[in-house]
């Protein structure tokens, strides 16, 4: 899928087309809803088939925390960990504690609290994702 319209808060809404090279940390990537947030996605009106466009925060080499006191990668603590959605639903958190490993990337969108990414549903497998992606048009600028 070369475009995406991004109707979300968790990154800059707008219409994001798909780049070429390879995913850094930063780029924005599309992979589908993993099983783990599904019935979460449904039950907040993203019915179907969903896919996520979530930002790179890190890859092979980096060392991910995560857990209920939030999210730390490399030592440095970069974002908390939701507890509930904004409707007052249990969020799913993955707890982990390892090196990502070849192949893998952690999602993050930094500074939405309740967004659903690697917080909820651990790392991605970058040959299962598409990306980059960069801005094309936002309807919030």
């Amino acid at each position: 899928m070369p475009i995406v319209i991004q109707p979300s808060a968790s990154v800059e809404r707008g219409l994001w087309v798909r780049g070429w090279g390879a995913v850094a940390k930063g780029d924005l990537v599309l992979i589908d809803a993993p099983d783990a947030v599904i019935g979460l996605l449904d039950r907040h009106g993203r019915h179907g088939h969903t896919r996520l466009l979530k930002p790179v925060a890190g890859l092979v080499g980096q060392t991910v925390r995560c857990d209920e006191s939030g999210l730390v990668i490399d030592g440095v603590r970069l974002a908390p960990t939701a507890r509930v959605t904004s409707q007052g639903e249990a969020m799913p958190v993955f707890g982990m504690d390892r090196v990502l490993q070849p192949g893998e990337a952690w999602l993050l969108a930094e500074g939405v609290l309740t967004s659903v990414d690697s917080r909820c549903f651990g790392p991605v497998v970058l040959d299962e994702a598409q990306g980059p992606y960069r801005l094309w048009w936002s309807w919030d600028r």
